[in-house]
């Protein structure tokens, strides 16, 4: 049921742009992990960063790039995104697509561990308007915290994978190795009444946290 309908979103909806396709490719053509987000998620990152005005947006998992061209592209021409990387190679790799796609200039990269790079962008001052974690997943939490430690008023968090593969909700799927995290975020962020969330359901599920004005 769930794959029929992401299958049916991504054909009507998806990104088939020939960037985001040249990035997909090269993306598999170095041996990453086939682990982007659907095409149709990646038009509702763009569309979420546009319908908020964020002009300062903060990616921890920057894989080969291609979840940053979809933020990039809902940010204004003087926007910026600030991307967390553990993977050196990875970080390259993503920087040369979205040069390449004409974003030279906008995008930053935090190499190593994101809550050393979260508690050193907060040292700094550094706030953002949305976040977009896609990245190990039993730090997701963690990330979360981090996040809101540098988040200005209003800002959008948004997770990626928290249905993990719909196990988190259907006890007949085989359970991954980060249901029992997902389960843990979803129902920790749902019981928080100083922010306003929900969950998308579109690829593996996006969670989407509001933080107050």
């Amino acid at each position: 049921m769930m794959k029929a309908m992401n299958d049916y979103t991504n054909r009507l909806f998806g990104t088939n742009d020939a960037t985001s396709r040249a990035i997909l490719q090269a993306i598999e053509d170095e041996g990453l992990p086939q682990i982007s987000v659907s095409p149709a998620a990646a038009r509702w990152l763009t569309m979420l960063v546009s319908m908020t005005g964020a002009e300062r947006v903060l990616e921890i998992g920057a894989l080969g790039g291609y979840s940053g061209l979809a933020l990039l592209r809902g940010l204004p021409s003087t926007g910026t995104l600030t991307s967390l990387e553990l993977n050196e190679s990875y970080a390259h790799l993503a920087k040369h697509h979205l040069e390449e796609a004409g974003f030279q200039g906008r995008v930053s990269y935090e190499i190593g561990d994101a809550m050393t790079s979260l508690a050193e962008l907060d040292a700094r001052g550094e706030t953002y308007d949305f976040f977009f974690i896609d990245a190990n997943k039993d730090g997701y939490a963690d990330y979360v915290e981090g996040a809101m430690r540098l988040a200005r008023p209003g800002a959008l968090i948004v997770l990626d994978n928290v249905f993990a593969g719909g196990s988190v909700y259907d006890d007949r799927i085989e359970a991954k190795t980060s249901t029992p995290f997902m389960k843990r975020l979803n129902a920790m962020i749902a019981s928080r009444t100083d922010v306003r969330a929900n969950l998308l359901p579109i690829g593996d599920g996006f969670l989407v946290i509001e933080l107050p004005q």
